[in-house]
C-alpha cells in the first residue's frame, strides 16, 4: 500500500518540479511557499513542531506557534521548489548569492587539515550553505534519506551533483 502512496506522491512532486521549472525561480519559490503553508500543516509533524517550540520557549502562545510554524512551512516549501534550480544556484555562487564573511576561518581549517563540524539550521535554502562551503574545503554533508523510495534517488542525485559529492546518510 505504501508503494502506491509513494508512487502517487512521486508523480505529484515530479509534476510540481516541472511546473516550478516552467514558471521561473521567483514564481516557483513563491508558489512553493504557498504550497508549504497550505499542505504542511496537514502532516503529522505539527504535534512535533508544537512540542519543540514549547521546549524552546516555555510560555509560547498559540499565536506565536502558529506564526513560527507558518514561516517554517513557507521556508520548506520554498526550499522544495528551488531544488530544480540547484544547477543555477551552483553556477551563480560566485555572484554573491551567498557571502562568506570571514574566509580566514576556512583558510585555517584548510591549513590545519583536521576534521571540523559545521552545525546549521534549516534557514532559508539550507542546501546552499554546503554548496558554497564545498567550493573552498573538502566537505561531507549528513542527510536523512526521504521515506519515499521513488523520490529519494532523485533528491540524492541532485545533492551529489550540485551540493556536495560526499553525502552521508543519517
Amino acid at each position: 500500500m505504501k508503494s502506491i502512496k509513494y508512487f502517487f506522491e512521486f508523480l505529484s512532486i515530479i509534476s510540481l518540479f516541472l511546473i516550478f521549472k516552467i514558471i521561473g525561480l521567483i514564481h516557483a519559490s513563491n508558489l512553493g511557499s504557498f504550497i508549504g503553508k497550505f499542505i504542511g500543516p496537514l502532516f503529522r509533524s505539527k504535534s512535533v513542531i508544537k512540542k519543540n517550540l514549547r521546549i524552546f520557549k516555555k510560555n509560547i502562545s498559540a499565536e506565536e506557534i502558529k506564526l513560527i510554524s507558518n514561516d517554517m512551512w513557507s521556508n520548506i516549501g520554498r526550499t522544495f521548489s528551488e531544488y530544480v534550480y540547484l544547477k543555477k544556484f551552483n553556477q551563480d555562487l560566485n555572484n554573491n548569492l551567498i557571502k562568506i564573511i570571514n574566509f580566514k576561518y576556512l583558510d585555517e581549517i584548510k591549513k590545519a587539515n583536521k576534521p571540523v563540524i559545521f552545525i546549521s539550521g534549516h534557514f532559508a535554502n539550507f542546501e546552499l550553505m554546503a554548496m558554497k562551503l564545498n567550493q573552498f574545503i573538502k566537505l561531507s554533508t549528513i542527510y536523512r534519506p526521504l521515506n519515499n523510495f521513488f523520490l529519494n534517488p532523485i533528491i540524492e542525485y541532485l545533492r551529489i551533483k550540485y551540493i556536495c559529492s560526499n553525502q552521508i546518510k543519517k
